[in-house]
């Protein structure tokens, strides 16, 4: 099973803008897919530029490459407004902790 990959979202304007006015921004919805045998949690969400970045969870089924798309909403008219892919390597899982066993020596 590969690990359970916690990932953020945040967009910015192109050209290394250092000065943002996230006040003329619209608020945004996300759409995650991704493409292999995995989850994404939550698969839409809400975003408002500016704020909190959004948080998504990817729980694949075995590690490896995975194929994210993005696509980036109007919330108020529901135009497409931009759509995004990352591919995204997950290890494997580590094993979970768990009693050892011990052997005493005489």
């Amino acid at each position: 099973m590969g690990a359970t990959t916690d990932l953020e979202l945040r967009l910015l304007p192109a050209g290394g803008a250092t000065r943002i006015n996230y006040g003329y921004l619209p608020r945004l919805r996300l759409v995650l897919a991704v493409a292999g045998d995995a989850v994404l949690d939550p698969p839409v969400m809400d975003y408002d530029p500016g704020r909190e970045p959004a948080r998504f969870t990817l729980t694949p089924s075995a590690p490896g490459p995975y194929t994210l798309r993005i696509t980036v909403l109007h919330r108020g008219h529901g135009h497409v407004l931009q759509d995004l892919s990352v591919v995204i390597d997950v290890p494997a899982a580590e094993p979970a902790a768990g009693p050892r066993a011990t052997q005493d020596q005489e």
